[in-house]
């Protein structure tokens, strides 16, 4: 999830491990004006659990990683949250499930 509201499906095989020495893999890419910056990421085992956003306004945001296609190492994403109505995100997590006792 990055700042601008845009969230990005990754393979983690796409992302090379490197030595010490270099500086980092770039995920995004690089705009000149207003550039997206990652914010917060999560790990998906299923791709059917759903996600939520938590924005700095208190909204929050119900994410499907099933209806997004795993991008190259170079877009930046899908815009899923409007950030000038519904806030900056500042959190990506698991949806809680709710449980039910019988």
């Amino acid at each position: 999830m990055t700042q601008r509201g845009a969230f990005k499906k990754l393979a983690v095989k796409e992302i090379p491990a490197t030595s010490r020495a270099r500086k980092g893999v770039m995920i995004l890419r690089e705009l000149k004006n207003n550039p997206h910056r990652v914010i917060d990421f999560e790990t998906i085992v299923d791709g059917h659990t759903p996600l939520e956003v938590l924005t700095d306004r208190k909204r929050v945001h119900d994410i499907l990683p099933s209806e997004f296609s795993v991008g190259g190492r170079y877009s930046n994403g899908s815009f899923v949250i409007d950030i000038d109505s519904e806030g900056i995100p500042a959190v990506i997590r698991q949806k809680p499930s709710e449980i039910t006792i019988n």
